[in-house]
């Protein structure tokens, strides 16, 4: 405030204040090419190109709406004034914007106080912090580590535990990277060459066992072929007809039974349907097997 108070000490040869007075310079620049006519009393039109506003400086008002939102004016304003040969001050701009307003708000000054180590003590309780409150969610078991023992992993440090082999308990290593223990070599063998080489294999096996058969058996002759091929062909014959014969007689047996189980004149059963519907509504059900001639009926 003290730095205000200073800043304004300047201004006392101003009616309004420096950064305003600025702004109203530029408008003046702006309006001389327009044309101002008046309209009757503080009343008048300002002209440019094709547009016009109206600027009434008995209500600080214009067209324009800008005059009643900045309290300073506007371009029309200033064309207005300079037509009426006045320079703008203290009529035409809201006292916010005066250096007499401002004189006013900064002219009282804060006055300083103690630190608080100078501040006199009291018989009260002092303020307490708040209650602790147990927060949502799982607590937090790991431990809090000071900052000398952090080594960039999250994990329990092996910075002073040693490895020893499984095998042959010897320190520095364990069993997985041993290099006393012999390990297969792994061949560059790919899967296809693998199966082109099971395929070789038993063909191999199969082509031998042909060369071993046609070694044992002796060649024969067209004659002796021909002889076997009509026998087979007499034998498949005879089987046929026993296969029909004999379905001939299952189909005879079948139909005796059937006849018989159809001539001994006993009726159906009934099925469990009708029963439960016959033992519910105690009428009697016509169907198959139903004794139309002397109905049963069950209260």
């Amino acid at each position: 405030m003290v730095t205000m108070k200073l800043k304004g000490q300047g201004w006392n040869h101003y009616s309004v204040c420096p950064n305003i007075r600025t702004r109203l310079n530029i408008l003046q620049n702006e309006q001389r090419h327009c044309q101002v006519v008046s309209c009757g009393g503080m009343k008048f039109e300002r002209r440019k190109m094709d547009q016009s506003y109206i600027v009434d400086v008995t209500k600080k008002e214009c067209s324009c709406r800008l005059w009643q939102l900045n309290g300073y004016g506007c371009v029309h304003l200033v064309a207005t004034i300079a037509f009426l040969n006045v320079t703008p001050d203290r009529p035409y701009i809201d006292p916010l914007y005066l250096a007499t307003f401002f004189h006013n708000t900064n002219k009282k000054s804060i006055s300083g106080m103690n630190g608080m180590n100078m501040w006199p003590s009291t018989d009260f309780t002092p303020p307490l912090p708040p209650l602790k409150r147990r927060m949502p969610g799982r607590t937090t078991i790991k431990r809090i580590r000071d900052a000398s023992e952090r080594s960039g992993k999250q994990t329990v440090s092996k910075e002073w535990k040693k490895v020893s082999c499984g095998i042959f308990k010897e320190k520095g290593h364990n069993k997985t990277t041993c290099t006393q223990v012999p390990r297969p070599t792994k061949t560059n063998v790919t899967k296809k060459q693998k199966i082109m080489q099971t395929q070789e294999s038993s063909n191999m096996q199969w082509g031998g066992e042909d060369d071993v058969m046609g070694d044992a058996v002796e060649p024969e002759t067209d004659e002796v072929m021909r002889v076997n091929e009509s026998e087979q062909v007499v034998r498949v014959n005879e089987s046929e007809q026993v296969v029909r014969v004999n379905e001939a007689e299952e189909l005879g047996r079948v139909n005796q039974v059937v006849r018989q189980v159809n001539t001994t004149g006993q009726p159906d059963k009934r099925k469990n349907s009708e029963r439960i519907l016959k033992l519910k509504l105690a009428k009697r059900v016509e169907s198959e097997g139903s004794s139309v001639g002397s109905p049963m009926e069950l209260d």
